[in-house]
């Protein structure tokens, strides 16, 4: 849809133009708008320097239906002032938030079905702390800076060893120290593999 998007808008420009794009990842999609739209473009990459020991990451092998009480486990045991939970799925978003209220922690969800107006209401929350938890889906794993977010647990393990960096990186910022705790399955060890 944001490549359809993209299109369009390149389609109501003029064709004498300077197309200079940007984007925090280079993947394949990326890589073929640039070809296209662009001519003999400048690639500039930008590395980043991250203290590996500023982000403890920590995989904790559990069973699929076990991932709600290993979460609250995660959460009891850590007790972090404020945490980002990622989920594959908006259905497992619903559902750990449903689970984490009745279990009394202040949970809300965020994912891409979403009215801009009610992610703006529960980041919000998150911000001023009147929810601890927000459960949420790739959505919140790009763009979105946190301030002092002390931990983020990966209750579904990505397929995309990027996409985990992402979901990583909302915590351990500005030199802060950062956890990051992962529940996998059994049938998740090809993709803890692929992120070591």
């Amino acid at each position: 849809m944001v490549i359809t998007l993209l299109k369009l808008i390149i389609g109501q420009t003029p064709m004498d133009r300077q197309t200079l794009l940007f984007s925090a990842t280079f993947p394949d999609d990326i890589a073929l708008i640039s070809a296209q739209y662009q001519h003999s473009p400048e690639r500039i990459t930008v590395s980043t320097q991250v203290a590996q020991e500023q982000i403890a990451q920590i995989f904790i092998r559990t069973q699929r239906q076990d991932k709600a009480d290993a979460l609250m486990g995660l959460i009891q045991s850590y007790q972090p002032a404020a945490a980002v939970v990622f989920c594959q799925t908006k259905a497992a978003v619903h559902d750990l938030v449903v689970t984490l209220n009745e279990k009394g922690v202040d949970a809300a969800g965020l994912h891409g079905d979403l009215e801009q107006r009610e992610r703006d209401q529960v980041l919000a929350q998150f911000a001023n702390r009147s929810c601890a938890v927000l459960v949420a889906t790739d959505v919140a794993s790009r763009g979105l800076d946190i301030d002092q977010l002390a931990a983020v647990i990966n209750v579904d393990i990505t397929p995309d060893p990027q996409v985990h960096v992402h979901r990583v990186g909302r915590t351990g910022r500005a030199g802060a120290a950062g956890l990051a705790l992962s529940l996998a399955t059994l049938n998740d060890m090809g993709r803890v593999g692929a992120i070591e």
